[in-house]
């Protein structure tokens, strides 16, 4: 299984596996309902595990300032302090996640099964779990409403939750996408503070998006869209096309929601794109998935499926009708038996 499907697993399956994870929670430890009051001290005192406060610039992958370290006879649970004091609280949660998760043996069994050993949905499940613990579904589910939601109703949800960092709403936010996307907030020079994705690959804090689109276009005013924003990544602008909206603070911050499609402020339509950088193709005539390994189409500069040799513009479709059900198949729907389907020959 390639890294999108895992992530794809991951998002599907995050959600029961956090809300198992709380009530693994309470089966364990009594006053649960004191951790949303003020996670970092109920953590500390916790007896299962050491609460490392780090004054030092440390920020690990997926863009969190923490770190689970389970090697001592106590598992300590480390937050970086250089980070407000909303976004340790949500981080400390993110790690106490992680504990849960490898902990219980039934977690820590389903994790291990999996093609990436858990991986992807360890982190997406420690996110869901701390952001259920900070964030009541009665407060923001009103606010932010159903699908993708705007920029304001993000802010809007933070501004009805003063004690919790912007990061943990932009976690809840997300599990609204119905696709691909990001909630991005930049600071007033276009660099990245916290990016949450939804299947797309993260972009690194602290780089710099201000040749996007989307980031020129709100320069000027407070809010501002674009449907044709690529983010950077490693200073190069590539990567599918998203239709953003970004959203000024008023400390001069920006942010940015981006979805593939079904946004809130204007038709929006999922497109098929290829670029340079991109490694995985779905053909759009037979559905295969495949890595993209031989050079794109010279007509229509899309890559060529490898099953039924179908590009965007199909000038080498090689489609046949199927003497039995007398459908139009593609090649790779052919049996032993050239004018018969493999659905029909079984």
């Amino acid at each position: 299984m390639n890294e999108r499907a895992n992530r794809i697993r991951a998002r599907l399956d995050c959600e029961p596996l956090a809300i198992r994870m709380l009530h693994e929670l309470r089966e364990r430890y009594d006053d649960v309902d004191a951790l949303a009051e003020d996670p970092l001290h109920w953590i500390d005192v916790c007896p299962d595990v050491a609460l490392v406060l780090d004054d030092s610039t440390m920020l690990l992958e997926h863009g969190v300032y923490g770190r689970y370290d389970a090697e001592p006879v106590t598992p300590r649970i480390i937050v970086a302090t250089r980070q407000s004091h909303g976004r340790q609280q949500f981080t400390a949660l993110h790690e106490l996640g992680h504990h849960l998760l490898r902990t219980t043996t039934t977690f820590a069994d389903e994790l291990v099964e999996r093609d990436d050993f858990g991986a992807a949905l360890e982190e997406r499940a420690a996110d869901r779990f701390a952001a259920l613990v900070l964030i009541p579904e009665a407060v923001v589910a009103p606010l932010l409403g159903e699908g993708v939601p705007t920029a304001a109703a993000v802010i809007s949800a933070w501004a009805h939750l003063p004690a919790v960092s912007m990061h943990a709403i932009m976690v809840r936010a997300v599990a609204n996408f119905s696709s691909e996307g990001y909630l991005i907030l930049l600071d007033a020079d276009g660099r990245v503070l916290s990016c949450v994705p939804r299947d797309a690959p993260p972009l690194a804090v602290g780089s710099d998006q201000s040749a996007t689109t989307i980031w020129r276009n709100v320069t000027a005013r407070d809010v501002a869209t674009a449907s044709d924003t690529r983010f950077q990544f490693h200073g190069v602008t590539h990567g599918d096309a998203y239709y953003a909206q970004a959203k000024r603070l008023p400390n001069g911050a920006v942010l940015i929601v981006a979805a593939r499609e079904r946004v809130p402020w204007q038709l929006s339509v999922r497109r098929q794109e290829f670029h340079p950088n991109r490694r995985w193709w779905t053909c759009e005539r037979c559905s295969e998935e495949f890595e993209v390994l031989t050079p794109p189409c010279s007509t229509c500069a899309t890559p060529i499926c490898p099953s039924c040799s179908h590009c965007s513009c199909g000038a080498v479709l090689e489609e046949f009708v199927c003497t039995e059900c007398f459908i139009r198949r593609p090649p790779s729907e052919r049996s032993t038996t050239p004018t018969v389907c493999t659905e029909c020959a079984t």
